[in-house]
């Protein structure tokens, strides 16, 4: 064996730690999770099925937001290098299930982000106005549209996540404006007519078929969001 000492893992990727630069704060973080998890386009289908939706609201975030949490905060400071849950799976269970995980997360992009930006082009056409809402039925200008975008947004997160995050920020910003728009509208209505909603309307269906159909419909549409 040579005089040099051996590193260990963990040293390694303390190392591999310490070289990164921290580009995203707390603000920016919460930023981006109201991008990727809050959707204002699914709450007039969600509000159709009732009072009954807010129990599905805090199951989730009894099961999947609180866990999720501590996990990420957990595996961060275990694993603190880069690469999230790649790293994650290949530091404890090896290099092919770090690649299982990031081709997983690689082919969901490639579905989901096209999405985006065709619904990004067709919500920007109607927003300009009636004399531009052709534009949404031409798959040339969506096409063409959507790839200088997607070019855009890739050469911005090359040249570094601390110019790519401000879309991200952007983004975040817009949505917390909105959502606080939307409940202005909601007081404003609640204290002009009165609150529509009670007790009663926040009970379970005692037929299971209408908790699954409530229940299972907000869960694909918030999932094919």
């Amino acid at each position: 064996m040579s005089g040099k000492a051996v590193k260990s893992r963990d040293e390694k990727v303390l190392e591999e730690a310490v070289t990164l630069r921290r580009v995203l704060g707390r603000r920016d973080l919460v930023l981006l999770f109201v991008v990727a998890v809050f959707n204002l386009n699914i709450v007039p289908s969600i509000a159709a099925n009732g009072g009954i939706t807010i129990w599905l609201w805090l199951i989730s975030l009894a099961l999947f937001f609180g866990p999720q949490g501590i996990a990420v905060i957990e595996l961060a400071h275990r694993f603190p290098g880069e690469g999230g849950v790649y790293l994650w799976a290949k530091e404890v269970f090896g290099n092919w299930h770090g690649f299982l995980s990031v081709w997983c997360y690689w082919t969901n992009n490639m579905m989901y982000v096209p999405t985006v930006m065709l619904y990004f082009v067709g919500v920007s056409v109607f927003a300009l106005g009636p004399g531009y809402a052709r534009l949404a039925d031409s798959k040339g200008f969506a096409l063409s549209v959507s790839l200088v975008l997607l070019t855009a947004l890739v050469i911005l997160n090359i040249v570094g996540l601390g110019v790519g995050k401000w879309i991200n920020n952007v983004g975040g910003l817009g949505t917390a404006i909105a959502a606080a728009v939307l409940i202005g509208l909601g007081i404003v209505v609640a204290a002009r007519f009165g609150i529509a909603v009670g007790a009663a309307d926040l009970k379970v269906p005692s037929d299971p078929r209408s908790v699954l159909n409530s229940f299972g419909g907000d869960l694909l549409r918030a999932c094919g969001s």
